[in-house]
C-alpha cells in the first residue's frame, strides 16, 4: 500500500503476499519494500522469495527461487540489479549465530545471482 502524505489517500499496489507462518510473528523485520530508482517499481518479499511489482501494470514478478530465506531487497543505483540478503536457516527456531546470510546480487530478470559475502556467520542490511 501506499500513502499519500498530501491528503493522506491510500492505495493497495498489490495484495495476497504470502510469508510462511514461522516467520509472521517477524513480519517487521522481513518485509522492507525497496522503491526502484526510476520509481516504477519495487522490490518486496513474497513468500521465501524476492519479488518484484511494476507500478504502472501491476505485473508482479517472482526473481529468486529455491530453499532459504531472502530478504531485504535493495536496488543498485541504475536499477539493473538487486542485492539482497540471503538466509540458510538450519533450526526451526535459531538463535542469534545460529544460522548464515551472506548478501547476493543478481539482475532483475534474477539471473547471475551471484555471493557478495561468504562469512561463517550473518550478514546483514545489504546497501
Amino acid at each position: 500500500m501506499v500513502s499519500n502524505v498530501n491528503d493522506l489517500s491510500e492505495k493497495i499496489i498489490i495484495s495476497g503476499i504470502s510469508l510462511p507462518e514461522k516467520h509472521r510473528k517477524d513480519l517487521i523485520y522481513y518485509l522492507v519494500p525497496s522503491w526502484s530508482p526510476d520509481g516504477e517499481k519495487i522490490a518486496f518479499v513474497d513468500g521465501n522469495q524476492i519479488a518484484i511489482v511494476n507500478l504502472l501494470s501491476g505485473e508482479k514478478q517472482i526473481l529468486t527461487h529455491g530453499k532459504g530465506l531472502k530478504i531485504y531487497p535493495r536496488w543498485s543505483p541504475n536499477g539493473k540489479r538487486l542485492l539482497m540478503m540471503k538466509v540458510a536457516i538450519k533450526k526451526k527456531n535459531p538463535s542469534y549465530g545460529e544460522s548464515r546470510s551472506d548478501i547476493d546480487v543478481m539482475n532483475l530478470d534474477g539471473s547471475f545471482a551471484k555471493a557478495l559475502t561468504n562469512l561463517r556467520g550473518e550478514a546483514y542490511l545489504p546497501q
